[in-house]
């Protein structure tokens, strides 16, 4: 993960210095290169909680000093990541990220605003839920210098925060035309009970669905190796942010 964010770091501080880029081509880019280091400070979050930000790569002549990056507190890197994801998302029509892929076959996997406000909208939920909205268990947990990484008091705003981020990830997903999964039975009809059953069964089961906010296609076969080794990875985003 760190090594990810680097990368995006690397790519934002250059990205202007190369000269024969479509602008709206950088636009997505940059838009792309934003939405992944949030995730990857976000993906940190989720496993650590409070985590540093590394907003700027260091420089190779950094002093010890400026090596020993602290901790900031839970709602520091929440705030600062809802910041990226915000700046990812921003732009409308062609500008930044697409609503929608469009070009199915080569670009599926890639980030468009419905995954940028989905991931969002997960954070500001985490942010918002007991684990970290005044849960006086890590009311103890403090840096070095004596600094609080968790607020220990209850903050209703959170959950109105969350519960705006999540009606935004579901409108811009809806006008994506992703919504949830409903079973329609290719032969027969089926009672409600059994339409009910096959439509969460095939909410998470079947590939490709109308429900499916971010997924990537499978890695292609590696040479040399037989198919149980194949590499996959899927990464599955369904329409509700849980």
């Amino acid at each position: 993960m760190w090594n990810g964010i680097r990368n995006c770091n690397i790519f934002l501080e250059n990205i202007d210095r190369v000269k024969d880029v479509e602008p709206y081509m950088r636009d997505r880019w940059i838009a792309e290169a934003k939405f992944l280091k949030a995730y990857f400070h976000w993906y940190l979050f989720r496993m650590y909680g409070p985590i540093p930000i590394v907003d700027k790569n260091l420089p190779i002549y950094a002093t010890p000093e400026e090596v020993k990056v602290s901790r900031q507190s839970a709602d520091s890197v929440v705030n600062y990541i809802v910041n990226l994801l915000d700046e990812a998302a921003a732009g409308e029509g062609s500008v930044g990220l697409p609503d929608k892929i469009i070009n199915q076959s080569t670009e599926l996997g890639r980030i468009t605003k419905p995954i940028a406000l989905a991931i969002k909208a997960r954070l500001l939920v985490t942010a918002a839920s007991p684990l970290f909205n005044g849960n006086p268990d890590f009311a103890h947990i403090k840096n070095r210098d004596g600094r609080a990484l968790f607020s220990a008091t209850y903050d209703q705003k959170k959950w109105e925060r969350a519960a705006e981020a999540c009606k935004l990830a579901i409108t811009a997903a809806k006008n994506a035309d992703i919504d949830l999964y409903r079973f329609i039975s290719p032969t027969k009809p089926v009672d409600d009970f059994t339409k009910t059953e096959m439509s969460i069964r095939n909410a998470v089961c079947e590939k490709w669905n109308s429900e499916l906010i971010w997924e990537q296609q499978p890695s292609p076969m590696i040479p040399g190796r037989c198919n149980s080794m194949r590499v996959r990875s899927w990464i599955r985003m369904f329409l509700i942010p849980v």
